[in-house]
């Protein structure tokens, strides 16, 4: 009875969080944030290719910029639990579907590293779970329409399976599906700050929870794990890095700020909207005035979305008692760190020094590191803080087991405490529900035609792209027939700088040049193998193929060995991961459950 009772408390903290999220971002239903204007076309638009092709890959689309590659975009999210749940609702409601999924996965999984892994009691394991998944981070983005964020609620997840024991092979395929799934879900960013979030658990357990996590099967968990999820993500990898051969968005981030105002900027974003509004309110200041206060400090002009990692003012008050605590315990007792604390401590002070210049943007650390492959391409360095959000949760979780073994045995008075700090939370993030963010978090696209685009298709329309149109956005296409000039696609630079389209609007069957109007897509991708180049257009020999792309069929076009090779590797992984789970008779729940 006792253990059903805890568990309920886990599965109420998941539908009260679940909650939170789904008001915050529908409170100006139908108005939705920004970048879903980008994300929810897209759904769309591999929605279509779904009911048109089946289940394959789409290459590429005709729907935006007169024709781009779809799957080799880093952003395409084809292969994602939104676009699964496309299949059955409007991607608008799919999105909150799969956001709650996430949250609830990411609750279950932070419990579970708390609780199994590190020995926190359960009322504890409860609170690092509620700090990790309910925070200012995901709220902004997840409310600005950045849907690649949310594979990083799967962060506990992969550090269970790096810290397993034992069922080794269900552990390395656990993490390595992690990784997958960032990965087809366009978490680019998300497998950067999750692979900084992993390195860093490993000093901070050994500092704090000394014993409960080895070096070497640490190392040899990611070793493994890392191979599995290359072979599940190959297709993908190969596809993104033959576009970005061509468009490599190498960008670089400067702030104009000091390294004192820089480091001060950091534990200000901690605090962020749950603090530095709520005292703007109060005090009768702008409603902006975090917002100020936070690009002073980082040297910025970011949107308020982009600098804002609040946590709740709660774990702020627990590990300020447990270093009260911590102190004079070494003082009473004396104690002494162990050898081994010493050196995960010298490590876990290393791993920080490199946080700190990501986050800053200055220290050689980060002018060696932030110029290799992918992370050049990443940017908005500020966002890096959100590694911090875990450890500092899990710091939380510790003071309060320290309170609870001093005052606190009772499972009634346990069960009073973990309700406060909810509510106590719940209270702090009521601020985004108190601010504007209609402007402050650009409210601004409608989802209206989104759903009625989605239902037209379920009845069998197929918005076949007849021509080119300029001034439109991505969400118009569908209902125009139409392919933009404009689309909005950051890969090609802010304001589409690298883009340079030989399209003109009109009929995608007007010739000129003995080419139609429209791109020939595989020359941003695969140009070597069928002979073009980027912003070449469809040659007037290839009707058939305009014809078909136009209908949203995929024309046979020439994919190259080595993407096919990867494409089988990508296959007989999947397959082969499905063969070993099944005799197992486990799942990603049951995983967790049984993790030791």
């Amino acid at each position: 009875m006792q253990k059903l009772k805890e568990t309920s408390l886990l599965w109420i903290q998941s539908v009260i969080i679940c909650g939170v999220y789904l008001l915050s971002l529908g409170q100006y239903y139908p108005k939705v944030g920004m970048d879903y204007k980008y994300f929810i076309p897209r759904l769309i638009d591999s929605h279509l290719h779904y009911v048109t092709n089946g289940l394959s890959i789409q290459w590429y689309t005709p729907s935006f910029g007169g024709g781009l590659p779809s799957y080799p975009n880093p952003q395409q999210i084809q292969f994602s639990l939104p676009q699964a749940f496309t299949l059955f609702m409007d991607p608008w409601r799919a999105s909150l579907a799969a956001i709650c999924v996430f949250i609830i996965l990411g609750n279950l999984g932070a419990f579970n590293l708390a609780n199994k892994r590190l020995g926190l009691s359960h009322h504890a394991s409860l609170v690092v779970a509620l700090f990790f998944t309910l925070n200012g981070f995901m709220l902004q983005h997840l409310g600005i329409g950045h849907l690649t964020f949310m594979g990083y609620l799967l962060l506990p997840l992969a550090i269970l399976g790096l810290t397993a024991k034992t069922k080794l092979t269900q552990n390395w395929l656990l993490v390595g599906w992690v990784f997958a799934v960032l990965l087809y879900g366009g978490g680019f960013y998300a497998i950067v700050y999750m692979v900084f979030a992993c390195l860093l658990f490993f000093p901070l357990a050994g500092v704090f929870f000394p014993g409960t996590v080895q070096l070497k099967n640490y190392f040899r968990n990611a070793f493994v794990s890392s191979l599995i999820a290359l072979a599940l993500g190959a297709s993908k990898l190969y596809a993104v890095l033959s576009f970005l051969r061509s468009f490599p968005r190498a960008i670089a981030d400067e702030y104009n700020t000091t390294l004192v105002q820089s480091l001060i900027a950091i534990p200000l974003q901690l605090l962020g909207s749950m603090v530095f509004s709520f005292f703007g309110l109060v005090t009768g200041k702008t409603h902006k005035y975090a917002w100020d206060l936070l690009m002073t400090y980082t040297g910025s002009n970011l949107p308020m979305w982009e600098l804002d990692v609040s946590l709740s003012p709660a774990l702020f008050l627990l590990i300020l008692v447990g270093m009260i605590t911590a102190f004079f315990e070494l003082r009473q007792n004396k104690r002494r760190l162990s050898a081994h604390q010493w050196w995960s401590a010298l490590v876990l002070l290393a791993m920080m020094v490199v946080l700190v210049e990501f986050i800053t943007t200055k220290g050689n650390f980060y002018t060696v590191l932030g110029s290799l492959p992918i992370l050049r391409s990443l940017h908005v360095n500020p966002r890096f803080t959100a590694v911090l959000i875990l450890p500092l949760s899990i710091l939380a979780g510790l003071s309060l087991d320290g309170v609870f073994n001093r005052f606190f045995s009772a499972p009634r008075a346990r069960n009073a405490i973990w309700a406060a700090i909810v509510v106590f939370s719940l209270a702090a993030t009521s601020i985004y529900f108190l601010l504007p963010l209609d402007s402050l978090q650009r409210r601004q696209f409608s989802v209206d035609g989104s759903q009625s685009i989605w239902s037209q298709v379920r009845d069998g329309e197929r918005f076949e792209v007849k021509q080119i149109l300029n001034e439109l956005n991505d969400a118009r296409v569908f209902d125009q027939h139409a392919s933009t000039l404009t689309p909005y696609e950051v890969l090609f630079g802010y304001g589409m700088r690298e883009f340079a389209p030989n399209l003109e609007e009109g009929p995608i069957d007007q010739i000129s040049d003995q080419s139609f109007n429209f791109n020939d897509p595989t020359g941003f991708v695969f140009g070597e193998v069928n002979q073009s180049a980027p912003f070449d257009r469809i040659r007037i020999t290839d009707k058939d193929k305009l014809e078909q792309f136009a209908r949203r069929e995929q024309p046979n076009w020439i994919i190259p060995i080595g993407q096919q090779i990867s494409n089988g590797l990508t296959l007989a992984m999947v397959i082969s991961t499905i063969l070993l789970l099944l005799p197992m008779n486990t799942n990603l729940i049951r995983s967790l459950r049984s993790n030791k």
